[in-house]
């Protein structure tokens, strides 16, 4: 059987992202033609959680759909990731595969079909050549040209953009500007350190309260998984860095690390702590948190000294953990 990548890096941060209503409406204001705009009540917008996407669609489409009122009726407004390095060959059959099934899904609960307006996120290097579908036939007399389901979609193409423009005038949402900059700059290789330090520094005010330290794992995350050749210790620096300016107290990437795998040692040492006793089981469950830690910081290419000091571990354990 095929190994399929369902979601990729890209992909998840993009919807942890757009998921937030109130970066998808600064994405709209942001990117959207003003007559649309102007025919829409974003005050209505609303996340859809139906899933229209077909198995062989999930490495293409981010799947995410939001309803919004305009005037008596109701849009579906459709956010479409592609998240290659360069532009896919014919976008509009793979549109066109997502709108039948939602105007199927539809249908098999007796509603008028609803008009959608599909978008395309693409942040690949090369331009993205925006054409009408007619344009991917070959010459057609004008008696045919009717039986060709021609159709548009939204584009926002950010290789369109300079890194100030989306910095200064495109996006004004903070965490919507800096995950559209590291977006637009992901596969620099490797990335300049220094613009690093200028896209995390625009949510340095954000860092010191939980949804903001929860975006910046999320971030973080993102570049390990998604960068390509990327320091580890490059955004290590940066946010430490960040973290140490005028006292703040900005949570580490060894800290959010810790944390994400204590949660999930604890998670697992408390299901055995049922059965063997809860300080036990809470103890194991820290212990086991530290070495999935431990595992990971490895892999992302931290020294051994920087795991020792993340974690607390001692050298000759994480030395066996690692041999493991």
């Amino acid at each position: 059987m095929k190994n399929k990548k369902i979601q990729t890096p890209h992909d998840k941060f993009f919807k942890e992202n757009l998921s937030d209503s109130e970066r998808a409406k600064d994405f709209i204001l942001s990117t959207f033609p003003k007559e649309i705009i102007a025919n829409l009540d974003l005050d209505s917008l609303k996340l859809e959680n139906n899933s229209y996407i077909d198995e062989a669609l999930k490495e293409v489409f981010s799947d995410i759909v939001y309803l919004c009122n305009t005037h008596n009726q109701k849009i579906l407004i459709t956010l479409l990731f592609e998240h290659k390095s360069r532009p896919v060959d014919f976008p509009h059959i793979q549109l066109l595969s997502y709108l039948l099934n939602i105007w199927k899904t539809n249908q098999k609960q007796k509603k008028p079909l609803s008009p959608v307006l599909p978008i395309i996120f693409y942040h690949g290097p090369e331009k993205w050549d925006l054409k009408p579908f007619h344009a991917y036939f070959p010459p057609l007399d004008d008696v045919f040209q009717p039986f060709i389901p021609d159709f548009k979609y939204l584009l926002t193409d950010l290789s369109s953009y300079s890194n100030q423009e989306i910095k200064d005038k495109l996006f004004h949402n903070t965490y919507l500007k800096i995950s559209m900059l590291m977006f637009k700059n992901i596969f620099e290789k490797p990335m300049d350190q220094a613009l690093l330090e200028d896209i995390l520094k625009l949510g340095e005010l954000y860092y010191k309260e939980e949804k903001g330290l929860q975006f910046l794992e999320s971030l973080i995350l993102y570049f390990f998984s998604a960068a390509e050749k990327q320091q580890p210790e490059k955004i290590i620096d940066v946010i430490n860095k960040i973290s140490k300016e005028g006292g703040k107290k900005v949570m580490t990437i060894e800290q959010i690390l810790l944390k994400r795998g204590k949660e999930i040692g604890e998670k697992r040492g408390e299901k055995r702590g049922e059965k063997r006793g809860e300080k036990k089981g809470e103890k194991r469950g820290e212990k086991r948190g530290k070495i999935e830690t431990a595992k990971k910081l490895y892999r992302m290419g931290l020294s051994l000294d920087q795991i020792v000091e993340a974690t607390g571990l001692g050298l000759d354990e994480i030395k066996k953990i690692i041999l493991e």
